[in-house]
């Protein structure tokens, strides 16, 4: 069996540092890889939500624009009526 100097701890912990540092730029990625799917996750997420809220809003646009044309025939049935009162009253006098 070797006799452990000093030295050779040295040496194999620097190894070890060497070795770490070699991985160190790939372990870093982990995270940001991470960070970057979470951030594309949540963009979606939103993307969906604002989506959906717009399509919420068309429907709501379009049935309020089906109550103004039912309205605008309502009113203008209406003037008829009137219009054709005014008309039997104009005869009467």
């Amino acid at each position: 069996m070797q006799n452990v100097t000093l030295d050779m701890v040295y040496k194999s912990i620097q190894e070890v540092n060497q070795n770490l540092l070699a991985l160190l730029p790939h372990l870093q990625l982990i995270p940001y890889i991470y960070v970057s799917a979470a951030i594309s996750v949540g963009m979606f997420i939103g993307l969906v939500v604002v989506i959906k809220k717009m399509l919420l809003l068309e429907e709501r646009l379009l049935s309020i624009e089906l109550k103004v044309e039912q309205n605008t025939e309502k009113i203008e049935k209406l003037e008829e009526k009137i219009l054709k009162l005014l008309e039997k009253k104009e005869k009467t006098e």
